[in-house]
């Protein structure tokens, strides 16, 4: 199943929340799968490379699942995402099961109503749908996880309840 890992302690203003007006007006969408496949052929990227895919949501990146099969088919077997889980991705699922991806999301809270109230969005259930799907793809022995993880925010979701049922959930 999923994996409780650890709970970080972090002041956090999440992008939902977030509206930096200069930040999203010059915010300009990049392809970097060329640059990826070029660092390939030069050999500056090799199997032994670890690579972490993070920075907003990728899965809704239209280049994701191209960029997923490019590291993937190149026998990369450490691969990183950190994903909201509020779309799911075969992509994700196939290279979990395969070995080669692990998943981390921060969940934040254990209760739809915190989860909410921190993400701006009411996808708590889908979220947790989504990280099981992967779990359930993980075939046993693979070293790479689904993993959950909690961002503790002062006077938000630092309640012991709160806690507490993020762990159950867990």
């Amino acid at each position: 199943g999923i994996v409780f890992s650890s709970t970080y302690l972090s002041l956090c203003i999440y992008c939902s929340n977030h509206k930096d007006k200069y930040v999203l007006e010059n915010t300009i969408p990049y392809n970097i799968i060329p640059a990826i496949k070029d660092m390939i052929e030069k050999g500056y990227i090799t199997k032994n490379t670890k690579i972490d895919i993070a920075g907003g949501e990728s899965t809704i990146d239209e280049n994701f699942n191209e960029l997923v099969s490019l590291l993937v088919n190149s026998g990369i077997k450490d691969i990183n995402i950190n994903t909201n889980a509020v779309k799911y991705s075969d992509s994700i699922r196939q290279g979990v099961n395969s070995g080669c991806i692990s998943v981390i999301t921060s969940i934040d809270a254990g209760s739809r109503k915190c989860f909410k109230d921190i993400k701006s969005f009411d996808l708590y259930d889908t979220v947790w749908a989504n990280l099981s799907k992967y779990a359930r793809a993980n075939k046993k022995g693979n070293k790479n996880t689904v993993r959950s993880k909690y961002i503790v925010i002062p006077r938000v979701n630092d309640s012991k309840n709160e806690i507490r049922k993020f762990i159950l959930k867990s």
